[in-house]
Parts: C-alpha cells; structure tokens; sequence
C-alpha cells in the first residue's frame, strides 16, 4: 500500500513538474474554474467526460497549469493526472501529452474573465447543453468565460 502511495505521489510530482514544461521562473498554479453559466465548476468522471457541476474543493475540480508559461499551458487534473484535451472536436481527458492538450487563456478588453482557447483547434472551451463541457468557436458568449478561482 506504501509502494501505491508513493507511485502515486511521484507521478503527481513528475506531472507537475515535467509535464507542463515549466521554466525556473513559472509559477505552476492550483486552481478551479468557475463558468459564467450557473457559476458551475469544471469537473470530470470518467463515465461521464469533462463536464460542469456546483463547486466544491474537491480534487476532481482541482486543475493544474503553469500561468507564466508564455501563451501556451496543459491543464492537468489533480485527482486523476490526466489532462484535458481535444480528439475528434469532442473534449476528452487522457494522458497528458501533445498540443491537443494545450491551452492558452485569453482575455479580451472589457472582460476580466477569460476564455480557455485550445492551442490545436483554436476553439474555446465552454459550457454546453446537459452540463457537458465542449469545444465551439470563439464568440466570447458566458459560456466560454471561465473564471479562475
């Protein structure tokens, strides 16, 4: 059970390490992010996908990313590792790796909250019917704004 601990432990070190592709001056943040739809908070389940939900503390709505990384960030969750991506225009989660799991946050003037662009498809992440979580074309709409809590 120690061995499993400690696996564990050191695979979270290595993500938040090594994956985000930090340089020695970045600063690797824990955040939550809230949409401005029904202030839901990104969340996953695996039998589920990305999707929204009420907030809580909990490490499934628990995302790292590196904000000083230059435009360009994963977003790794904290209860699984895995991070958030894009396969075939749906958002999956998998393994972190490749630009189809990298993010860029933008702002735009007059909004103090971002949308969450990805790097590949260059849509944003937003709230989607049911409470899922997809990828559409910019507009800047509340469905697109994520707060960073």
């Amino acid at each position: 059970m120690l061995a499993k601990s400690l696996v564990a432990l050191g695979g979270a070190a290595v993500l938040a390490l090594g994956v985000l592709s930090t340089p020695a001056n970045a600063v690797v943040v824990h955040s939550r992010f809230q949409n401005q739809v029904g202030n839901l908070c990104l969340d996953y389940r695996a039998d589920w996908g990305p999707y929204v939900t009420g907030c809580n503390d909990g490490p499934y709505q628990k995302w790292w990313y590196n904000r000083d990384a230059g435009p360009n960030t994963a977003l790794a969750q904290d209860a699984t590792s895995k991070c958030l991506g894009v396969t075939n225009g749906r958002t999956t989660m998998s393994k972190c790796r490749g630009t189809a799991q990298q993010w860029t946050l933008r702002y735009t003037s007059g909004s103090g909250i971002p949308m969450i662009v990805n790097v590949a498809t260059r849509q944003c992440l937003a709230q989607g019917g049911n409470k899922a979580v997809v990828v559409a074309p910019c507009t800047g709409g509340n469905s697109q704004r994520w707060k960073v809590l």
